[in-house]
Parts: structure tokens; sequence; C-alpha cells
């Protein structure tokens, strides 16, 4: 049996009636999890709400309950792609493909027709080899073009387990809020993590965030885990306090001093933990909102058995917890540098340059700069082609409810010196997210070329 899968039996066993997943107003104990699993191997079916195992044997499930079809493509070489789009079917039908061997490769939602069959395509090439040691494939975002596929060996994150719990504060008594789908790679993993603990994972298939803020504090969750651009989407509409949060988890993503400022507010007892990490390489460095605050720029210092280096000004990071088929020390393009103290200091993706008549301007520092102005709510920066200096720059601006337009221009005149002002500065009421919850800057693309 799978290491995963055998985690999960151990908790159904030693607490079959804690609650391990609550999606909306429906629980899930250990015994009841367990139970799906079992019966999603033994049937081929997964079973919706109101699965109810009648004691800890797990063998009698309640005769009301819901059935649907298992939601798989099966490919050839043993591949299944998850299509449901719902976080407790991709989460069952994981685990369920994983106690039988078989490779599962988590879709994200609402996926084009075009890209979806670009990774049946590539599952399926006659010379298309899974490496010997992989368990499990994960997707990447796709927020530059289709898609890839990482195989991922179910060691690689058992082994870290122990680690990153330590780090983030996780044990059966925590409550944890995710929201988004499971094939996003973080939320997969930190899922997966919770469940090792033997903790509760709180969460809602819902995109209203004030559902989000019901289930918190109905749940009196005492962690949340989620990237900047949907923290910013809570405090829009939450003028109150929760108590109960203890930890805060979240990447780097556009995270500046206010934003960290007003979740202290709103969730008084918390403290803000910042990680950086790749679907390649796992979580890598960690700090706490202390240490962010003191050392501006950085992401932290490595987590145990990690190291960094930097080389050319990218960083290089060897670890035993990557995917598989790479070579270690490994680089996913971003630059940064090691402070003589140890701290990392990120400074983007080596790609996210834009090259203005032969004038670098660093995506990642731009939008930093603007995003500290008292009257932005949210930016991003992206770079469009230009018949004069090759490439040009646009700004897409969420502003603060009290800050007109013309303020906005004038502080963004002012924060950034002349060659790094943008070309055109277009107000928007939200920025458009992918279901990885990252700016989905393909789009904003789109809506710049049909203007």
């Amino acid at each position: 049996m799978s290491i995963i899968v055998n985690r999960l039996q151990y908790w159904a066993k030693v607490q079959p009636n804690h609650i391990a997943i609550v999606m909306d107003d429906t629980e899930y104990t250990y015994a009841m999890l367990w139970h799906m699993v079992k019966a999603s191997v033994t049937d081929g079916y997964i079973l919706k709400s109101n699965a109810v195992a009648s004691d800890a044997s797990m063998t009698v499930i309640d005769s009301n309950t819901d059935i649907s079809v298992k939601p798989h493509l099966e490919m050839e070489n043993g591949v299944h792609l998850i299509e449901s789009e719902y976080l407790l079917e991709q989460c069952v039908a994981w685990l369920s493909d994983l106690a039988q061997g078989i490779y599962p490769l988590v879709c994200h939602k609402n996926l084009s027709q075009e890209r979806r069959e670009a990774i049946i395509d590539t599952c399926t090439r006659s010379d298309y080899i899974i490496p010997e040691k992989a368990n499990f494939g994960v997707l990447t975002s796709g927020t530059t073009g289709t898609p890839k596929i990482l195989w991922r060996s179910e060691q690689s994150w058992a082994d870290f387990f122990d680690e990153q719990n330590k780090v983030f504060h996780i044990d059966k008594d925590t409550s944890m809020f995710v929201h988004g789908s499971f094939s996003f790679t973080g939320n997969m993993n930190m899922i997966i993590g919770v469940l090792w603990a033997g903790g509760t994972i709180v969460s809602t298939d819902s995109i209203m965030d004030r559902k989000w803020i019901q289930l918190m504090r109905n749940r009196a969750v005492s962690h949340v885990y989620m990237l900047p651009t949907k923290l910013r989407m809570i405090l829009r509409h939450y003028k109150e306090t929760l108590d109960s949060v203890q930890y805060i988890i979240a990447g780097s993503q556009t995270l500046d001093q206010e934003l960290l400022e007003n979740l202290k507010i709103a969730f008084p007892q918390m403290q803000f933990i910042v990680y950086y990490g790749a679907s390649e390489l796992n979580y890598i460095t960690w700090c706490t909102d202390e240490e962010w605050l003191k050392h501006p720029g950085t992401v932290g210092k490595p987590f145990d058995g990690v190291q960094i280096v930097e080389r050319d000004g990218l960083i290089y990071v060897d670890t035993p917890y990557g995917i598989e088929g790479i070579e270690r020390p490994f680089t996913v393009h971003d630059r940064g540098y090691i402070t003589d103290e140890g701290f990392l200091m990120f400074q983007g993706r080596q790609g996210e340059v834009i090259n203005r008549g032969g004038y670098k301007l660093y995506i990642n520092e731009i939008e930093q700069a603007i995003q500290e102005l008292n009257s932005v709510d949210q930016v991003v920066v992206i770079g469009i082609p230009d018949l004069l200096r090759g490439e040009e720059m646009v700004c897409y601006v969420v502003p603060k409810p009290t800050a007109p337009e013309e303020v906005v221009k004038q502080d963004i005149h002012g924060r950034l010196i002349p060659a790094e002002r943008p070309k055109e500065i277009i107000y928007v009421s939200e920025i458009p997210l992918t279901d990885c919850a990252k700016v989905n800057k393909n789009l904003l693309k789109e809506w710049y070329n049909k203007k």
C-alpha cells in the first residue's frame, strides 16, 4: 500500500471519529474518508455527501449515500487524468489511485480543450517515459502556456512532512482553511500534510470570499493557507476580528507591509509565516513576519535538509525532496542572492524582465514599488510588444476605494523614475486569477490586445 494511504488508514483506526475534512456544512471523519477511498478502489466509485461508516471497521455505508462515477480519463500507461472540479472528489480519487498503484494527475479547473488535449498527447506518446520512482504527477500553473507535467514520488513528500509541519506548527489539533483546486501543487501538498498529521482541513468549492470568512469563524480555524491575492479579497469584506487563527501561511507573492498590518488587525492572534517554494522543488525557505519586515525582500532561510546557492544571480537549490528526473542543484530561474546572515533575497523570475529599448525593467521590483503606495490596493505589470522600443510596460491597478484614478497616476509617477513609468495604467475592479490563485497574466494580455 502507498505510504500516504497507509498513513490515512492509521489515523482512521486511531481516531476514527476525528474530523478529517469539512466541506461547507458537511463533516467527514477519518473513518469516513478511509471508507470512501476503500469504496473507490473496490467499486470504482466516489461516495459523495452523507457517506457514513457504521463503526471503526468501515464496512457499511448509509443507504442514502449519493454515488457518482469516478471522474477519470484512464490512459494506457496507467495515468489517470482526474477531471472533477470538486476538491473532495479530487482528493478521494487521488488517494484511491495511489492505493492501486495508478498514477493520478489532477486536471486544473476550466482548462481549455486545446491544453487538455496537449496534456493527453504528451502522456500517450509512444516515447513518453514516466520516471521509475514516480507515484503521481502534478501540473504547473500554466500561466505562460500549457501546464507542464512534473512527476513525484510519495517519498519526496512523506520524508518532508514532519519538517514542514514543524515549521508551520501543524499537528492533529490543527484546523486549517484551504481554498482552491486540489490540482494546485501547494494545496495538494498542504492538504495531504495536514492529513498526515491527523489534523482537519476546512474548505469550500464556493468562490465567494464571504463564505470563506463564515467557515473560518464557524469552524474556529487555527491556520489559514492562502496566497496574498486571496488574502486581499478577504480583507475587502471582513471588518471584524477572528481570534482563533494562530498562523497564516503564504508565499511572498505580492506581499507588502500594509497587507500584513491589516491581516494582524483582522486576525490579532496570528503569526504570519512566509515561504518560498516551487512545484519542482517543494518548500525551499521560510521566515516569520518579523524577519520579513527586518530584512525587506527576504523569503527566509532554508528548511532543514535544503541547501541554496547563488550562481550568476540565479538561485540554485539542492534538496532530496524535489521531483523526479532533475539534476541537483536545480534552478527554476528565479533571481536572488544570499546575505551574510544566510537570508535568501528574492528578486523575481529571470524571464520576468521587460527590455524597453535596452533598459531592463524587473517586473517583480516594479510591482513591489507600486504595491506599497497608499492609493493602490493591487497591481500587476505585464510586458507588451512595441514597434519602437521592442517592449513596453502596462500596469493594471485596483485602486483603493477612496483613491481617485488621477491620484493613483500621480503616486505611481512619483514613485518611479521616468524610465520605469508604465506606458499605460489601466484601472480595474479586480485582478483575474487562475485556478491556482495566481495572477492570470495571459488573460490580462488578451484584454489589452482587444482594446
